[in-house]
């Protein structure tokens, strides 16, 4: 995230807007801001401190509320360098609880079973990727509307309706063999959470890694 600072007398303050990691938004709010021209791949090259010095712009932070505190008063922001820390100030959290030695389990094993699941995802898309996904959607149509089968096995069937017959039998059985794989893929993800939610000890919890090919093998 970025901000851009407002100026008085030729020093950059308080932050009067944050933005997204992105070259053309700064663009646009420095547009909105100058009605003057920016050069999107410019700004994307600058150092922070020419960043700062040129159009006021500095990273922003906005860190989480540590665990067993709350916030607490007005939000303030504060320029350090070429970084705006925005946050309230921090009490503790009387309602807060050291978490036991169970929760701590629980909330290892839900971690573990998260970083599965990402990791399914990433090996299913590897497999089947969405374009594929809506191909499969659209090829299903017609198999089950089934005129191009009927066509290619009607008597005095032309040698073009037989050939898209066989293409979409052969676009089926790979469909089929993808979906076969990323079937697969959700049984061992389901495996690994198994094997996971039965661990009693959080450090195997922790330990455990998921990245590793033989776990999915």
């Amino acid at each position: 995230m970025y901000c851009i600072l407002t100026k008085s007398d030729s020093t950059w303050k308080l932050p009067i807007t944050s933005i997204e990691n992105s070259g053309s938004k700064l663009v646009k709010k420095l547009l909105e801001r100058d009605d003057l021209y920016y050069q999107k791949n410019i700004i994307q090259l600058w150092t922070s401190e020419e960043l700062f010095n040129q159009v006021g712009i500095v990273r922003f932070e906005q860190p989480p509320v540590p665990t067993g505190k709350k916030e607490s008063g007005s939000l303030e922001d504060t320029l350090d360098g070429y970084v705006v820390t925005r946050k309230k100030t921090w009490a503790d959290d009387p309602d807060y609880s050291e978490p036991t030695d169970a929760d701590r389990l629980v909330n290892s094993k839900n971690q573990k079973n998260n970083e599965i699941k990402q990791k399914a995802k990433t090996k299913i898309l590897a497999i089947a990727p969405e374009w594929k996904q809506r191909n499969f959607s659209l090829l299903y149509k017609e198999v089950t509307d089934g005129t191009v089968k009927t066509a290619a096995e009607a008597d005095g069937a032309t040698d073009k309706q037989k050939a898209a017959y066989e293409k979409q039998k052969a676009e089926w059985d790979a469909q089929e063999a993808m979906w076969v794989k990323v079937n697969t893929i959700r049984d061992k993800s389901d495996s690994l959470e198994t094997l996971v939610n039965n661990m009693t000890d959080r450090d195997d919890v922790i330990d455990f890694d998921v990245s590793l090919d033989s776990n999915w093998e």
